[in-house]
């Protein structure tokens, strides 16, 4: 059996490592405005402190490094792009380069716009009249926006609104020069004779001093990063919320076996009379309702103050005395584990009734066995067969389900934290999450395989 755990996870491991790397690279796509924001001297200060804040959170989370081992990019390119800290920033660069297929003038471009945004510090400290100060306020939003353009339309478009702001506007005169130096350097990326190397692929290799290999190497070690809302160690916080989850999904597992299963078998044993129909009908109309529903409906009759005011209406992680916590996780367990019930409920019955016709059942009966004998001994143990590939699924998808139901419940675990995660773009969190999500779904497959093995050991699980 070991050497089969070991075939599975030498399997299971390259495809692992695979699914990281594409959802690694998808995660980065997201935005990163909620790290970005919290450098909030952009609209109070020159461009030099907003980047030197940009640099120390980007170094926390380790985004100042290349994606991955090696990028395959245009001959325009520089390989230093990912030194470029304001995101907006650096897309613009990206689409002057592959435009002018000339880095060195692109750099000279955005330098011109760092000197202007000096030029108009040093101008805006001189002031001191309110209009005076709303004018430069006007002006630096001109420059933000102006850092942020990667076509030479809308940058020329922008530059003619400033010029004739710069004319209507006597406080500002000092900026022209500055200004001018912009158009001039725009100038030079469009009338650039370069053009041709943005169509030539180029290889740029970093070796391991890259995202990827960082994050990899410590998700090994369970350490996932910080998060991008308060720069936290997100370790921390799984450890914290991982239990409370793990403790709903583990009652609610042992629920729906220790339900499922003798529901099952009574419905088998009571095949094609009322009782199994009326269940039936029952646990299929409990099946089609989505859990979010369930959940809802469950607050609005029991946790209603005007009509049943049973359970409290969220889970009550610090509450004073011990019934009333158990009071507060009986509504989120039903609605944890009413699914599940149904549809491993009809599965213990199908399986049940298909071994029912076996030779050494009929053998077993005429030996004179009890009914319970005959089901419980011989039958059950091997109507568990087809159960067990799905049934071990139970843990990960109360995991992954649990996102809507810890919201709605107010529960302090991994759901509610994934749901905040992907609301406010916290990318870190969500590769955290999803990549244990992943880890659990391994565990899954081998459980299946090993408890196969046990129920039956003719399975050959080698050869297999």
């Amino acid at each position: 059996m070991w050497k089969y755990v070991l075939k599975r996870l030498g399997v299971f491991l390259p495809g692992l490592l695979l699914i990281s790397m594409l959802v690694f690279y998808l995660s980065t796509k997201s935005p990163v405005n909620e790290l970005a924001s919290q450098c909030n001297v952009e609209a109070q200060a020159n461009f030099s402190e907003y980047e030197a804040c940009l640099k120390r959170s980007w170094k926390l989370h380790k985004l100042d490094k290349p994606l991955f081992y090696f990028a395959l990019q245009s001959f325009a390119e520089p390989d230093t792009l990912h030194l470029i800290y304001d995101y907006r920033q650096k897309a613009a660069a990206e689409e002057l380069c592959h435009h002018s297929g000339d880095w060195p003038k692109v750099q000279d471009y955005f330098l011109t716009i760092r000197q202007l945004d000096n030029a108009h510090a040093r101008e805006r400290s001189r002031v001191k009249t309110f209009s005076s100060r709303e004018v430069f306020s006007h002006m630096k939003a001109e420059i933000i926006a102006l850092r942020g353009l990667g076509k030479v339309k809308e940058i020329k478009a922008r530059l003619d609104q400033i010029q004739l702001f710069l004319q209507n506007q006597d406080s500002l005169q000092m900026l022209k020069e500055d200004t001018e130096k912009v158009r001039k350097a725009l100038d030079e990326i469009e009338h650039s004779p370069n053009k041709w190397k943005s169509y030539i692929p180029w290889f740029s290799w970093y070796g391991t001093d890259n995202r990827y290999h960082s994050w990899i190497k410590g998700a090994l070690r369970f350490d996932w990063g910080y998060s991008y809302l308060d720069n936290s160690p997100i370790n921390e916080e799984i450890k914290r919320r991982f239990w409370v989850t793990f403790g709903f999904s583990l009652i609610s597992t042992l629920l729906v076996f220790l339900i499922s299963i003798p529901l099952g078998v009574w419905a088998a044993r009571n095949k094609d009379k009322l009782p199994d129909k009326l269940s039936g009908s029952i646990l299929f109309a409990l099946d089609s309702v989505p859990a979010f529903w369930m959940g809802l409906l469950l607050l609005m009759t029991f946790a209603n103050p005007y009509l049943l005011k049973i359970f409290p209406a969220e889970y009550m992680a610090h509450a004073p005395d011990l019934s009333s916590k158990i009071a507060s996780m009986i509504l989120p367990l039903i609605t944890y584990t009413y699914g599940s019930i149904a549809i491993l409920s009809r599965m213990t019955r199908n399986a049940l009734l298909e071994v029912s016709e076996q030779d050494y059942i009929r053998t077993a009966r005429a030996k004179g066995l009890k009914e319970n004998q005959v089901v419980w001994k011989h039958g059950m143990r091997n109507a568990l067969l087809p159960m067990i590939s799905i049934s071990v699924y139970v843990l990960p998808a109360l995991f992954s389900g649990s996102v809507i139901i810890e919201e709605i419940f107010n529960i302090p675990g991994l759901g509610t934290y994934i749901y905040t995660a992907v609301a406010l773009n916290n990318t870190p969190v969500i590769l955290a999450v999803f990549s244990i999500l992943g880890f659990l779904t391994l565990l899954g497959y081998l459980l299946s395989d090993i408890l196969t093995y046990k129920a039956d050991p003719r399975i050959n699980l080698i050869k297999d």
